[in-house]
């Protein structure tokens, strides 16, 4: 325990599902947790179940509001350590010729764009603290589902934004890593199911592994990642998906 002990990490997304999972388990190991969410309602929960933890409202598809975050994160703690990029919305869940401009920027400016701004603004801060900096993306960057293409296709971006980012800035001490989660029980992928039930069949069926993976095993992963113990990975992806990939 206490891995991450004096750390000061960005966690966006961070209010609920695997975001929430990311910043408890950085709590634990003694990090102080920046938890960036556009849900302000969410955000206050989240910040007084997660100790040494601040909420900070954040749209990162917004640079203003993502300067914003870096600016009351330093006045707080002085320095930022890790950064995890994991907001995210819904998939699109539409047939591609009937999807809404309006909903295909909404999902990219969000996936990718967000990922892109984040990182944009927080890099410098990391190059002073040889920090770490994780992207979470989906294994449906590489294993596409006709229901969410657009998704797919941003969450694809963000391992290449990954790999790119990674040859630039390890030099510079910064390592750059992705995670991609399988399906995993969260209340986003709980609304395209009629109810827990039909969701838990449904993954016990379709995954070698025999059931969903939970917020925490993902964060187990990106833990290991932002860790010392991770200090000879970089521009790497993980998926963490209960054998999806391989079937």
């Amino acid at each position: 325990m206490n891995s991450l002990k004096d750390k000061v990490s960005i966690v966006t997304g961070g209010s609920s599902g695997i975001g929430l999972a990311i910043a408890k388990r950085f709590s634990t190991e003694g990090a102080k947790v920046v938890i960036a969410s556009r849900d302000e309602n969410r955000g206050k929960t989240a910040e007084s179940t997660v100790s040494s933890s601040l909420f900070i409202q954040t749209d990162v598809r917004d640079e203003q509001s993502v300067k914003g975050l870096i600016e009351k994160t330093i006045q707080k703690f002085g320095k930022v350590d890790i950064v995890v990029n994991n907001a995210g919305i819904s998939f699109d869940h539409t047939d591609i010729t009937r999807l809404s401009v309006e909903d295909y920027d909404k999902l990219v400016d969000t996936l990718l764009k967000g990922v892109f701004l984040v990182s944009k603004c927080f890099i410098p801060e990391l190059i002073k603290t040889k920090g770490s900096l994780v992207n979470i993306a989906s294994t449906l960057a590489f294993k596409p589902d006709t229901d969410s293409i657009i998704y797919g296709a941003a969450k694809a971006g963000v391992v290449n934004l990954t790999r790119g980012m990674a040859k630039a800035y390890s030099p510079l001490g910064v390592r750059i890593n992705c995670v991609c989660p399988g399906p995993t029980q969260t209340p986003l992928l709980q609304n395209y199911f009629k109810d827990e039930r039909e969701m838990l069949d449904w993954y016990k069926k379709s995954l070698p592994i025999g059931r969903i993976g939970q917020p925490d095993e993902i964060a187990n992963v990106v833990n290991f990642l932002v860790s010392a113990e991770a200090s000879f990975v970089t521009g790497d992806v993980w998926s963490v998906d209960g054998g999806q990939s391989s079937s």
